[in-house]
């Protein structure tokens, strides 16, 4: 839906460079038809997404303040409510790239006839829609498309008015939610008028509560056995998705069950519209229990979404529910989990028409707004297989490995040369005391007993290693090191003193005794780690084990396979890192556990 009108009004707003002069959060308010007020917010200054925001009303207004608190999140898995909350109208300027073919023709007539090209850098005007729980979408009434441009006329003259009026855009205050005023511009003929008007007061954004749900339903499973402990987190879902029921592309939010002893997924159906519709969660994950003939005992989680959604619901039924700080490995389950999710419920041809105009956007963002992305969606685009590469056109293909160099290129830390000398200096270090020489002569007078091994062409494998919540660091290192060398390089990246005994469980199943390849210095061990390279682990882009250090404290590093090469690295590094190690001996009271009956 277009018109001259609007065609003319963007360009106006291209001309002013307004975004150069102006944050977001200065906002400034326009009176629209009906007694509605409008909040207008200006986006582009850090010269990535140029646009104009109409955030109307108090819905819209908390919906703003939902996304700009939403800004220094760190990334990690979980519920989010900008997503699920965005509210607001906008004319965004693109490039031909980021608009649908349909689209692009319709504008290509506007853009003739105002002798405009669009094919200079954001010179796309396009006018949005976005409501929450849905992917921004075109505008639908022409009262949406009215009151866009009543924001872009006001702005027009704000840009102008350091010539023509007695005030100045730049000295607009800045709003958050304890702002009492605003300054609102309201039209008087030809002009603006400039005063000062009331802000609604919003309160603190709260997670919904999951108050009702089918009591019948209820009833089974809380006459079910109960047996272990379940992990519970809910996801909003970074990729879009189509609903069946009307045809619209949402942002599902997804209940994310784990078994904490197999660490196994259990199923629950996703569900759209979350914040009114708590009882649709609830209702799938009882018939996900139901179905299964049992309940757990006690459910773990970590944040207070889930809390809001499960506290209720779990004292009706009788089931523990816990709130742990931090909860091993569970970021890289949920990644997996929700990797999954899309694997199985998503139509590929729609996920790659998605993934194409992500791209393109994502292709404007500077290193540290790619930071800012959560950290599935950036592993899931660097992740993405060659073959799934191959549905999409010739230029897609070379925009996407573009922007996986760029994600990579932003993550690389800046400690790299840190870690890359500290690793070199252990080696040095490792290899030049008796400790090592005894190892490496116990190896030798036992390789005898293997017999010959086979010839290995050296090559590169890259692990991941987590350590908790949000603590992990990417290794790459010869596939010809020794299973004790990679216990040395691992402890040192995690900080870690190597003063206990380790094990690998190569089948990532602790105290397997199939599968365990222990520290050399432990009596009684089937498989010294000290005669053994990674190589003959027979080891696969996905494989997982564990490696446990000190039997007493137990402490557990997940490791997962990234990717196997072909390429020679003679030095192990660290590429990537994430998050403080804990201490290797904490205090007691530095402990927390919270319970809620």
């Amino acid at each position: 839906m277009m018109t001259d009108r609007m065609f003319e009004l963007a360009l106006a707003f291209k001309e002013t460079e307004i975004w150069t002069r102006i944050d977001e959060d200065q906002m400034f308010a326009i009176p629209l038809s009906g007694g509605r007020t409008g909040y207008v917010s200006i986006m582009g200054r850090l010269g990535e997404h140029i646009a104009l925001a109409l955030y109307i009303g108090e819905e819209g207004l908390r919906s703003y303040h939902i996304l700009r608190g939403s800004v220094n999140r760190d990334g990690k898995v979980g519920y989010h409510p900008a997503i699920q909350n965005n509210r607001m109208l906008q004319m965004a300027l693109m490039t031909e790239e980021d608009v649908p073919e349909e689209e692009l023709r319709e504008l290509q007539k506007y853009a003739k006839k105002h002798q405009h090209n669009l094919k200079r850098p954001n010179a796309v005007p396009v006018y949005l829609k976005c409501e929450p729980g849905l992917m921004m979408d075109s505008l639908e009434t022409e009262q949406e498309a009215e009151d866009l441009m009543a924001a872009l006329e006001a702005v027009i003259y704000a840009a102008q008015a350091p010539l023509i009026a007695d005030f100045d855009i730049c000295f607009f205050s800045g709003i958050d939610r304890y702002s009492e005023e605003i300054v609102c511009l309201e039209k008087k003929g030809d002009r603006y008028e400039q005063k000062m008007i009331p802000l609604p007061r919003i309160e603190e954004y709260t997670a919904p509560e999951g108050q009702f749900y089918d009591e019948l339903s209820a009833a089974r499973v809380a006459r079910l056995p109960k047996k272990g402990t379940w992990l519970m987190s809910l996801v909003s879902l970074m990729m879009p998705s189509e609903w069946p029921q009307t045809g619209q592309v949402v942002y599902p939010t997804l209940l994310v069950v784990v078994d904490s002893e197999s660490q196994e997924m259990i199923p629950v159906d996703s569900v759209v519209f979350y914040e009114t519709h708590t009882s649709d969660m609830l209702n799938a994950l009882m018939d996900t229990i139901n179905k299964s003939g049992f309940c757990p005992e006690r459910i773990h989680i970590r944040d207070p979404f889930t809390k809001a959604l499960l506290r209720k619901w779990c004292g009706d039924v009788g089931i523990k529910l816990t709130m742990k700080k931090n909860i091993p490995h569970f970021d890289e389950i949920l990644e997996e989990c929700i990797a999954m999710h899309y694997m199985e419920e998503q139509n590929p041809a729609f996920a790659m028409e998605m993934m194409g105009q992500m791209v393109n956007h994502l292709l404007e963002f500077s290193s540290e707004e790619l930071l800012t992305l959560p950290e599935e969606m950036r592993e899931m685009i660097v992740s993405i297989p060659p073959k799934e590469e191959e549905t999409l056109s010739e230029d897609q293909r070379k925009k996407l490995r573009k922007l996986k160099k760029n994600i990579r290129e932003a993550e690389a830390p800046d400690e790299e040369a840190l870690f890359l000398q500290a690793l070199q200096q252990l080696i040095e270090r490792t290899q030049s005391t008796p400790e090592r020489n005894k190892r490496t002569n116990r190896k030798q007078g036992k390789k005898k007993k293997k017999g010959k091994r086979p010839a290995h062409k050296p090559g590169t494998c890259v692990l991941s290693v987590s350590l908790g919540t949000g603590c992990y660091r990417h290794i790459q290192l010869p596939d010809t090191m020794l299973m004790s060398d990679l216990a040395e390089i691992i402890l040192e990246a995690f900080e870690f003193d190597n003063d206990h005994l380790y094990s690998f469980f190569m089948d990532n199943r602790l105290w397997s005794q199939q599968a365990e390849y222990a520290d050399p210095r432990g009596e009684d061990t089937a498989y010294p780690a000290d005669q053994y390279a990674l190589w003959e682990m027979e080891l696969e882009k996905g494989s997982k084990f564990k490696f446990l250090f000190d039997y007493g404290d137990e402490w557990t590093f997940q490791c997962k396979v990234l990717r196997m090469t072909d390429e020679v690295t003679e030095t192990p590094k660290i590429i990537r890192s994430k998050g403080e190690a804990p201490e290797q001996y904490p205090s007691w009271d530095e402990e927390e556990d919270w319970d809620w009956e």
